[in-house]
């Protein structure tokens, strides 16, 4: 056998493999993506969740200082270190 016609079967090798990886991975994806859809969704759907709950814990936190008439955090934290300094 030739070098030329070596040259030419690995060329078809490698192709014939780039070719079967290609179609494994799209197969793969087409499998997969119904549950990465619902996945997605779940994730969505948590973090819409989590930022009502966190703007309501914001919320209810001004409001609590509002209603008891707590200073501010800088406020705090002044009269913390003017405590620590004297």
């Amino acid at each position: 056998m030739k070098i030329r016609t070596r040259a030419f079967l690995a060329l078809w090798l490698i192709s014939i493999l780039i070719a079967a990886t290609l179609g494994f991975i799209l197969y793969a994806l087409y499998i997969v993506a119904p549950g990465m859809d619902a996945e997605r969704e779940r994730i969505a759907q948590t973090r819409s969740i989590h930022a009502a709950l966190w703007h309501t814990l914001v919320s209810l936190e001004h409001d609590q200082h509002d209603f008891f008439n707590l200073p501010s955090i800088t406020e705090r934290r002044q009269q913390e270190r003017q405590a620590v300094n004297d």
